[in-house]
């Protein structure tokens, strides 16, 4: 099976929703998690990068902030989101506020 960017979106979301909206987690510490549930591309040395990219997206979609070095943070749109409320917005789309 080959993982793909999209294979980490929902798993970024519920590694961030741990420890709730607005809470700062080393992405370090994300990547870990990611990694150890969804497993690791065939191209093991873009792993790092293929998370960072996910998590761009989803900073794209509204779904979390990032923080530089400290990390990342699920928005309420990123809670709604892993928990069923609302669907992930569409790529390239703003989310509706």
């Amino acid at each position: 099976m080959s993982i793909t960017l999209g294979s980490y979106l929902i798993p970024i979301l519920q590694t961030l929703a741990g420890r709730g909206p607005d809470v700062i987690v080393p992405s370090a510490e994300v990547k870990a998690s990611v990694h150890s549930s969804v497993g690791l591309p065939d191209d093991t040395t873009k792993a790092s990068a293929m998370v960072d990219n996910a998590a761009y997206e989803l900073k794209l979609r509204g779904c979390i902030t990032t923080h530089g070095r400290a990390g990342w943070a699920l928005t309420p749109l990123g809670l709604d989101v892993v928990e069923g409320r609302k669907t992930l917005p569409t790529k390239g789309r703003a989310p509706v506020k």
